[in-house]
């Protein structure tokens, strides 16, 4: 018998996140991505739950992410983009115009450039141009230059910057830009950072999101816990030589993040998600330690923890039957227990990485129909059941026709209107599901929401030499506070909580996830140079040699 009679629940949890972009040394960011998602994601995924009165979901955020919109809010931060927006072309450098003519063609060509007559036209103004330095520059005059500052900025913007009546006119004009134009779009990108934070905060005191976190600078847990569990996680996995075991890293990443969102919105946080699904039986103890209710991951973890996973239900394409899939779990050790959700890998998936190619309406018709289809599915029993769509906050929207706007509000409006479906937050399924039965699992396979293994992020050559290098700086770190008394330590102080807060900035997961072998292209190379500027930073503060695979790191720092 099928579950057509019951409301059936559905969360959607958006996770929003950025590595530390800010130089060690202070002042400058490195690159610019928290800047153009928080004009084009941040802001608008807020509003637009907020634009369905009956929608409800969950926001994750890294409080790495909400450090550097704070400062970008506050004016304090300038990236090498905003420099080369900001100025008047008159007085740009042809390094300057270079790195605009590099740069600023860095969006989506079909959504961004083609819609734009005047952005097609520089596009093909450089194509045509070539690859020579100095046949570009001869190539554009300094009304190119403006214009091009202009559209690229237009192009970053949401859906919200978008109808400002003001930034409207600019896209409907598309070209012969001014300099006062051009302050006034940047101002209002600046008004619309500092809403962010706000927002998110408003929303949760309305009870129409729950604010969730992840830990503070986006660590890959269970690899900070013992590296070698990727080879649980994947039988045959190459290991780095050197096993970098620091649960305590682990531990201080998750108190880290508690202790800056009970300072921000002024109330304990209850669920995370770990970064890219990362769980492991340790990391799940940690956090229940830190008192946290719930976390989230992938359902290929529950697969391979579970004989469950091997009843493969073909009609949703996931690993279990509906009502095994639609169900949260109880995990519990002797510290405590903690509930997980499984993230429904094909629905996820197909916003994530399908639907940008679809008519957006029809899109959002589909998708309701295969959750129709997989609440007809459920055996009626204990319930309640729920839905877990989660994914990226940031990445998808750029593919779709209008930026995801239409998808996201028709969907939004299907589900919250719907009398089969109730949005709700994960803690809101939880105070439902005390009233239900419980599924128990007290043991968890290591894994990530990535084919349920670390295989982005270790493995590879140049993925475990970034290991051995964290895991070195780690050492020296370790080795200098040993060598210190008990009077020196006090003395050192600051020096010490210092680099042992770079040592957490370079255990984020991004930096080895951009690592690849083979030539990398210029942006992934970036990650990995800001990686060594972080490793560099440590030995600097300690006074220490800084060894010489560290060393070749300052031309990031020589771009405009």
């Amino acid at each position: 018998m099928g579950n057509n009679g019951s409301t059936v629940f559905i969360t959607f949890l958006w996770h929003m996140h950025q590595p530390l972009y800010k130089s060690p040394e202070g002042g400058s960011y490195l690159l610019p991505w928290v800047r153009l998602h928080a004009i084009k994601d941040y802001f608008d995924m807020a509003a637009l739950i907020e634009a369905v009165p009956q929608m409800r979901a969950v926001i994750n955020f890294v409080p790495s992410l909400f450090v550097q919109l704070e400062d970008y809010a506050q004016g304090s931060a300038r990236d090498p983009f905003y420099t080369c927006s900001s100025k008047p072309v008159s007085k740009l450098t042809d390094k300057e115009k270079l790195f605009l003519l590099k740069n600023f063609f860095t969006v989506n060509k079909k959504r961004r450039i083609d819609p734009s007559p005047r952005y097609g036209e520089l596009w093909e103004k450089k194509a045509q141009a070539g690859s020579e330095p100095e046949m570009q520059l001869k190539s554009f005059a300094l009304s190119d230059y403006l214009d091009l500052q202009v559209l690229f900025n237009l192009a970053w913007s949401g859906p919200t910057l978008r109808k400002d009546a003001q930034v409207a006119s600019l896209l409907a004009k598309d070209r012969n830009f001014s300099q006062k134009e051009k302050e006034l779009l940047l101002a209002k990108q600046q008004q619309l950072i500092s809403r962010i934070i706000p927002t998110y905060k408003r929303l949760q005191e309305e009870g129409r999101i729950e604010v969730s976190v992840s830990p503070f600078y986006h660590p890959l847990l269970p690899l900070l816990c013992d590296n070698y569990s990727a080879e649980e996680a994947q039988p045959g996995t190459t290991l780095p030589r050197s096993r970098f075991t620091f649960p305590e890293d682990a531990e201080t990443q998750i108190h880290l993040a508690l202790q800056y969102y009970r300072q921000l919105f002024k109330r304990e946080a209850r669920g995370m998600w770990p970064p890219e699904g990362g769980v492991s039986n340790k990391a799940l103890e940690l956090a229940i330690r830190q008192g946290l209710k719930w976390v989230a991951t992938d359902e290929s973890i529950l697969a391979k923890s579970t004989s469950a996973g091997r009843d493969i239900a073909k009609e949703t394409k996931s690993f279990f039957s509906a009502e095994k899939m639609c169900s949260p779990y109880k995990y519990k050790t002797q510290q405590g227990e903690i509930a997980i959700f499984f993230r429904n890998q094909a629905l996820s998936n197909l916003i994530s990485f399908v639907y940008s190619s679809w008519e957006e309406e029809k899109a959002a018709d589909d998708f309701y129909r295969r959750i129709i289809t997989l609440k007809s599915s459920l055996i009626e029993g204990p319930g309640p059941y729920l839905i877990s769509i989660i994914m990226d906050g940031e990445n998808a929207w750029e593919y779709f026709p209008k930026g995801g706007e239409v998808f996201l509000l028709s969907l939004y409006k299907k589900i919250a209107t719907s009398p089969q479906f109730k949005p709700v937050t994960f803690s809101e399924f939880l105070a439902t599901r005390s009233k239900g039965s419980q599924n128990l699992i007290n043991s968890i396979k290591p894994g990530s929401w990535i084919n349920a293994n670390f295989s982005t992020w270790i493995g590879e050559p140049m993925k475990n030499q970034a290991w051995e290098y964290l895991y070195q700086a780690r050492k020296a770190f370790e080795e200098f506070v040993s060598r210190l008394s008990p009077e020196e330590k006090k003395q050192k102080a600051k020096v010490i909580q210092k680099a042992l807060k770079t040592i957490y900035v370079a255990e984020g997961s991004d930096w080895f996830w951009w690592l690849q072998s083979g030539e990398q292209v210029e942006n992934e190379r970036k990650f990995s140079v800001i990686m060594k500027l972080y490793l560099a930073e440590i030995y600097k503060l300690l006074g220490l040699e800084i060894p010489g695979y560290l060393r070749d790191v300052d031309s990031i720092k020589e771009e405009p």
